[in-house]
């Protein structure tokens, strides 16, 4: 995920600790949460999950994340659901800088960019 960038989104998976199976059609009961560089969790600002695909992906919930919600340097995601018995596993994800694709790094080592800057 890119630092202080708008438009992104995080994933998540939801399962059923009683049955140890993916949780599908819960979007609606599911809250998620951001702590950002280890500080209090907040909750998402949006605040409706979507299902990826309760066929193909069972249990995966993708929610946006805003520009504010990415601007630190360390995420923890986590969520709970109002179901009974149904839990969202957390992820921590690093953040890169906003222009930290455009560089390269070849099998060899080389690393080579487009710089406007050096110094």
């Amino acid at each position: 995920m890119l630092k202080n960038v708008a438009s992104q989104t995080v994933e998540f998976f939801v399962f059923d600790y009683s049955t140890g199976a993916a949780k599908t059609g819960d979007a609606a009961n599911i809250t998620m949460y951001v702590s950002k560089d280890d500080g209090t969790l907040t909750a998402l600002t949006d605040t409706s999950a979507a299902e990826i695909s309760s066929t193909n992906a069972p249990g995966w919930y993708r929610c946006d994340v805003s520009q504010t919600e990415s601007n630190a340097n360390k995420l923890l995601f986590t969520g709970k659901s109002s179901t009974s018995n149904v839990a969202v596993v957390g992820r921590v994800i690093y953040t890169r800088p906003q222009y930290a694709a455009d560089m390269v790094i070849s099998s060899g080592g080389v690393v080579s960019g487009n710089v406007t800057q050096f110094g």
